[in-house]
């Protein structure tokens, strides 16, 4: 059937559906996912699998399920969820982000916001302009007002980026800068 068709993308929806295995399993893991690669070779087309991840891989962020072996098999995988603030509340509840997780020939940590308008995912302009400019304005002013304020109470921020941007979390959350609710830090 597949030969007729010639596609050139083949998604199949969902995992629990296709895979009758155990997902813990490397071995069968690591067959099943063999046996797509072929599938894929043969039809000479790309071919994306859809899962869902486990309630584990939704709470980190990794999007993980089951083995390492499905992403260690895959030359990509790409997690789709919602956009959350740093909270965890949704602003939005039609927004969601496509991030890049794993990329044998590209870059990994890229995302793509997106919204549900009419009916399907939209990617969303990306910032520009000035626009832009006075976003990183503004994040430079609150950014040094607040490294000014670590520094009078003798609360010394590191130059390691992970410390700056802990140090910024706290800093961000001090009452006199509470009444700006917009994201300043990207």
């Amino acid at each position: 059937m597949l030969g007729d068709l010639q596609p050139s993308l083949l998604v199949l929806d969902t995992l629990a559906d296709l895979f009758p295995g155990n997902e813990n399993d490397k071995a069968q893991v690591r067959q099943f996912m063999g046996i797509l690669k072929g599938l894929a070779i043969r039809q000479d087309c790309a071919l994306v699998v859809l899962a869902h991840p486990s309630r584990a891989g939704m709470s980190t962020g990794s999007g993980d399920s089951g083995n390492v072996a499905w992403s260690a098999s895959a030359r990509a995988r790409l997690y789709f969820e919602r956009k959350k603030t740093g909270e965890g509340h949704e602003e939005n509840p039609d927004a969601r982000v496509l991030r890049s997780m794993k990329s044998n020939y590209g870059p990994t940590g890229q995302e793509i916001p997106v919204t549900w308008r009419s009916g399907v995912f939209v990617a969303d302009a990306p910032e520009a302009g000035l626009d832009r400019v006075a976003r990183d304005a503004k994040a430079e002013r609150v950014f040094l007002s607040l490294l000014d304020d670590f520094t009078k109470q003798n609360r010394f921020v590191k130059s390691e980026p992970r410390r700056v941007c802990r140090r910024l979390q706290l800093l961000s959350r001090m009452e006199h800068h509470e009444q700006d609710h917009e994201q300043v830090f990207p």
